[in-house]
């Protein structure tokens, strides 16, 4: 197992991964192992596996195959384990008696998220949005780790495809959590950035945005529908008030359910 942990440390350097995917040791020896790990007594090892496959297998052909994998009841089991491991992290627990840094949690989750959307409703249940805020909102009294912080933001991007994932961002009100790391990565404000640190700052902050824009979009759409002047031809203003609670629903991403059943506000 040693060795299997120092492949997937090893999948996480720029340097190192691709001379590990040139010499096939995701299928010679990673998902051999997988297959064989069969029983709750290697927990641990599928997770480490899993890391390395996902981190190395992220833009490669079989990553499809991966995808297969993450789909079975074993492989969303441990998909559930990475976000629970993540939240340990950021909370300096151990899972089967091992610390985990949050990058080593964040690097290959981000790679599952970006290459592999059918695992979004299993990240979900885990409470991956609750575990991604707390890494913004932990971010003033952690120390700085800039390269981290931007996997969250691309995490966190990739999830906004995911209808119930926007709603749980609104709820937990995600976006003062990254106005908050905005005023980290202000150097007027925040911490003290060295010029390559400023680099990754604006990235972070552009990616930042673009989560914002994306969880406002279709409410500003609708309200802009209904403006006097923007909304003069919109077709919102002929539908009755059943259809437009339909529509509201949709550009909020929120069920009837959510809604106060009162819609006289609406008539």
């Amino acid at each position: 197992s040693m060795g299997l942990g120092a492949i997937n440390c090893l999948s996480r350097s720029y340097r190192a991964a691709p001379i590990l995917r040139r010499s096939n040791v995701v299928e010679d020896v990673l998902w051999p192992f997988l297959a064989a790990a069969v029983d709750d007594r290697h927990e641990l090892m599928v997770l480490t596996i899993t890391c390395a496959i996902v981190n190395l297998s992220a833009s490669q052909e079989d990553e499809q195959v991966f995808a297969q994998w993450a789909g079975s009841k074993a492989g969303m089991k441990c998909v559930g384990d990475l976000v629970h491991c993540l939240g340990l992290a950021l909370n300096d627990g151990r899972w089967q008696n091992v610390s985990f840094s949050v990058h080593s949690v964040m690097y290959p989750l981000h790679n599952l998220l970006r290459t592999c959307p059918h695992a979004d409703h299993v990240l979900l249940e885990n409470n991956v949005v609750e575990h991604l805020d707390q890494l913004f909102r932990d971010a003033v009294h952690a120390t700085r780790d800039m390269e981290t912080l931007e996997l969250g933001v691309k995490a966190t991007r990739c999830l906004c495809r995911d209808a119930a994932a926007q709603v749980r961002m609104r709820k937990i009100d995600l976006v003062a959590s990254l106005q908050r790391t905005f005023a980290l990565l202000d150097p007027a404000r925040g911490w003290r950035l060295q010029p390559e640190e400023l680099i990754v700052a604006r990235r972070i902050v552009a990616e930042a945005k673009e989560i914002i824009s994306e969880l406002f979009e279709s409410v500003v759409t609708l309200w802009m529908g209904h403006h006097v002047r923007l909304g003069g031809a919109s077709l919102l203003r002929l539908i009755d008030v059943d259809c437009l609670m339909m529509v509201s629903d949709l550009a909020f991403y929120q069920d009837r359910t959510d809604w106060n059943s009162d819609t006289s506000m609406l008539s």
